[in-house]
């Protein structure tokens, strides 16, 4: 089991280079901004990634449901880092993952409702970096 190390994106400038050069990717409900690492971060930062989640306020205006929806996303990038995308989810350098629909049950949104879209989303991520890094591109 590989040692992994999430933080969050805090300063300005760090999302300011991941909305200036990382690539989007969509989902039904979910949206991505990623970033890869450079072959020298590869090396030096293998097992860190640094992520932000959002859920803005049109996609509902009760502050609850927001926190949990961003609660489950942070939980989720938790897992794909412990589990399912151990070591695919280290290529990144930055994550940014946004929210965009409200639930049809607010009351009763859990992990296995918001999972499957991080995980699919990072996976197309990962799929198109992974190509680009073989052919030697970055």
């Amino acid at each position: 089991m590989v040692k992994y190390k999430l933080e969050t994106i805090k300063r300005k400038k760090e999302f300011e280079l991941l909305f200036q050069q990382g690539k989007r990717f969509y989902r039904d409900n979910i949206s991505a901004v990623v970033l890869p690492k450079s072959q020298s971060e590869l090396e030096a930062e293998k097992f860190l990634v640094r992520y932000a989640v959002q859920v803005s306020r049109k996609v509902t205006k009760k502050a609850v449901v927001r926190n949990r929806i961003k609660r489950l996303l942070r939980e989720s990038i938790r897992k794909l880092a412990k589990e399912d995308m151990n070591e695919k989810l280290f290529i990144f350098k930055y994550i940014f993952l946004n929210w965009s629909s409200a639930p049809k049950r607010p009351c009763e949104i859990h992990l296995a409702d918001v999972f499957p879209f991080a995980h699919s989303v990072l996976e197309d991520a990962y799929s198109f970096f992974s190509k680009n890094l073989a052919r030697g591109e970055n």
